[in-house]
């Protein structure tokens, strides 16, 4: 909108303000505009037969009472009567009657508008036009008719055969003057109206074009142009309704009294389709047709204004709608990035918790290791035994709340490889095997002998599950037995490899449950009976944790139980075969790494070269005491550093082919140490070996384990370190192309 625009709105509402915060403003405006439009109607009547064509007072009078209130009709019947003696002539009984019928009409025509219309100040909706139409404009006005030509016919103003005639013409005139005047006028008196036509050049500019077109078609008529004869004035009807379509109800009333008065006057000047030789013939054609004019032209007008509103409140409330899904996606990202940021958080506390725990506890279960190799009294043994099995459960607990953290944070890994599906299930028997025999539990294994030897799963998540379930078993049986089961259904044929569903059941002979129980105990931290945590131990969260890693390989686990008798656990697995001419050199190796405690590619202990000694970089003064140890145990050499750069000048001196490299160390980590040797070994012409690293760390994520297979580790060792995992460890620094860079 353009700065003179806005100055042109300024002034009309400021004079729009100063009429309504003054009454006598807006009586001093009644009388003008009364005074105005009654000298414009007495210009519009036909000199032949003295009849007014229309009689725009009412209409200005209705429209002012309706925007303003009913105290105008006092001012109205007060010009009506100055009219009726000034300009009529009237007898002064006749001229008080007839204004009283004139005030009555008034008072009526506002009435039925204000109360049958929608909001009673504007035209906005059908049911405005149809109140102003068919009420206003069309009920009102025969108060004043009747009123008016009764009262010329009693008078004897005019003969008793006139008074029909006469009836007629009053009626009609103020009806079109209602009809016409009255929209225009209440448009005006709207706010909106003016801004939305100032706002909008294109409308303002059509305004300004109908003016002048209305001006030049009275000229023309006046000047005795004739073409105004022929019918071509009924061409204004569709452009009247094209305008009332296009435009704001201030530019569609506008037009609608623009083509109003250029009939009227066409007529009255003889010019036309409607001028006939009689008076009233004329003025039934000519008031017929502004009538059905304005009429359509207002309902057209107001359903186009309907509509657009309604288009516009549906803009808007999509605007609305936008901006609250704009608002609420950006909620919910601030959200999702405030949990990711929880979760992470989260998980770098557990991983420094672990760290920090494992630490401590490394040197606990390291001691405990090397304290066996001694000799021990009976005592001693059964006390060590008992500090060592605490160590282990504080590890299991650990490891519980980090996998569960995992399978939470949907970062929990599937790792598929060959496995030996027999072998795994032996290891397991054998691991549990003496802790069976300790309670006089037998413990029983069958293996259907369908089943392939090879198959392609995880089989480090299925030992934990099967782990989980089996030491459960013989912790909760005090007498009886605990059963393995294997069986499996081939399903398809895949590039001439089956897959395989699996059925692993575990059962026991020990407490068991009421069945209602048994889904519960796969929820975390849930235990049946609250005594039982005290009684046997646990965190209530490796029920959880299996059915969460058996969910995410594809399958299930489930449980049935009855109280007193026992239970039983049953998990669901889709596996593929592999066909043992198809297993490959690396699935070869994966196989054998799952067997820490076989011979590694049938050479013993006791035939590896121990004469060089080892490289232990560790900061921790206990760890670097439990590594000693542990190392003078298995036979090996020892060289101690505290942190990795002295690893880094160490290796320089000496370069030692076997290094034990902590992880997170001070000065110089373990990871920018092994990558500095690393550039050693590539760069110095006389370095003619690599030497095989292995990370020792307190991190069990598998992101770590990368990282430190990035910088180039051979090997990483989590801690607390087993004497097992360690001597594995070295034996395979001696065949380097078993390792995790081979």
């Amino acid at each position: 909108m353009g700065e003179s625009t806005l100055s042109i709105l300024r002034v009309v509402m400021g004079i729009r303000k100063k009429i309504q915060a003054s009454w006598w403003w807006k009586h001093l405006l009644f009388i003008i505009g009364f005074h105005v439009s009654s000298w414009l109607s007495w210009q519009m009547i036909f000199s032949d037969g003295n009849v007014g064509s229309i009689w725009m007072p009412f209409g200005f009078a209705i429209a002012f009472m309706v925007r303003f209130g009913y105290q105008y009709a006092l001012t109205g019947f007060l010009m009506e009567a100055y009219y009726g003696y000034a300009v009529f002539e009237r007898a002064m009984v006749l001229n008080e009657l007839t204004s009283i019928g004139n005030m009555a009409c008034l008072f009526l025509g506002c009435w039925f508008f204000r109360k049958v219309s929608k909001n009673g100040v504007s035209l906005t909706a059908q049911r405005d036009v149809f109140a102003l139409v068919l009420l206003t404009a069309f009920v009102s006005p025969l108060v004043s008719a009747f009123v008016g030509a009764g009262g010329l016919t009693v008078f004897e103003a005019i003969p008793r055969e006139q008074f029909s005639r006469t009836f007629l013409v009053w009626w009609q005139a103020d009806v079109i003057g209602i009809v016409v005047i009255t929209p225009l006028l209440l448009s005006i008196f709207s706010r909106k109206s003016w801004r939305i036509l100032l706002s909008n050049k294109f409308e303002f500019a059509c305004l300004i074009v109908a003016v002048f077109s209305t001006l030049a078609i009275v000229a023309a008529a006046q000047s005795g142009y004739r073409a105004f004869d022929l019918a071509l004035v009924y061409l204004l009807f569709p452009v009247t309704l094209w305008a009332a379509a296009r435009f704001e109800m201030l530019v569609n009333t506008f037009i609608i009294a623009l083509v109003s008065t250029v009939l009227v006057l066409l007529t009255i000047s003889g010019l036309g389709p409607f001028h006939q030789s009689e008076v009233t013939e004329s003025l039934v054609l000519l008031q017929g047709f502004t009538f059905a004019l304005a009429s359509t032209g207002l309902l057209v007008g107001v359903n186009s204004l309907q509509r657009r509103e309604a288009t516009n409140k549906l803009l808007d409330a999509n605007q609305v709608l936008e901006e609250r899904v704009a608002q609420r996606t950006a909620e919910l990202e601030n959200s999702k990035q405030r949990a990711e940021a929880a979760n992470q958080a989260k998980s770098m506390f557990l991983a420094t918790m672990s760290h920090e725990i494992r630490t401590p506890l490394n040197g606990v279960l390291g001691f405990t290791d090397v304290l066996r190799a001694t000799p021990l009294t009976e005592e001693q043994r059964t006390h060590l035994d008992t500090l060592h099995e605490s160590g282990e459960g504080l590890l299991r607990i650990i490891n519980d709340i980090l996998d569960f953290s995992k399978i939470e944070s949907e970062e929990l890994q599937i790792h598929p490889h060959c496995f030996d599906l027999r072998k795994l299930i032996s290891e397991t028997v054998n691991l549990y095997s003496p802790n069976a025999a300790l309670k006089g539990i037998a413990l029983h294994c069958e293996v259907a002998p369908e089943l392939p030897k090879f198959v392609e799963s995880d089989s480090n998540r299925i030992r934990q599950i099967l782990n989980n379930l089996v030491s459960n078993a013989i912790k909760f049986t005090e007498n009886g037995q605990v059963r393995i089961e294997l069986t499996g259904q081939a399903l398809t044929d895949i590039n001439a490899s089956a897959l395989w569903h699996l059925t692993l059941l575990v059962s026991d002979t020990g407490l068991g449950m009421e069945q209602e129980d048994a889904e519960r105990l796969f929820e975390p931290f849930t235990q049946i009976d609250s005594s039982m945590s005290r009684q046997y131990g646990g965190t209530g969260l490796g029920l959880a944790i299996c059915r969460r890693i058996c969910k995410r390989m594809g399958g299930d686990i489930s449980l049935s139980s009855q109280l007193g008798r026992g239970s039983t656990f049953k998990i669901e697995l889709d596996v593929k075969e592999v066909k043992d001419d198809s297993v490959s050199l690396s699935d070869a190796k994966k196989i054998l790494s799952s067997a820490q405690r076989d011979e590694f590619d049938g050479i013993g202990p006791d035939a590896i070269e121990k004469s060089e000694p080892v490289l232990l970089v560790e900061d921790n003064r206990v760890n670097r005491r439990v590594g000693s140890l542990l190392l003078n145990q298995l036979g090996y050499g020892i060289a101690v550093v505290e942190n990795g750069f002295e690893a880094v000048r160490a290796y320089r001196e000496h370069q030692y082919s076997i290094i034990l490299m902590d992880i997170q160390m001070p000065v110089m980590d373990g990871l920018e140490a092994t990558k500095r040797i690393r550039d050693f070994e590539r760069t110095d012409p006389e370095s003619k070996r690599s030497a095989y690293i292995v990370a020792l760390s307190a991190n069990v994520q598998p992101e770590d384990r990368s990282k430190a297979e990035a910088a180039g580790v051979d090997d990483y060792l989590t801690k607390p370190l087993r004497v097992g995992d360690l001597e594995y460890a070295l034996r395979k620094a001696h065949h380097p192309e078993n390792s995790s860079r081979g």
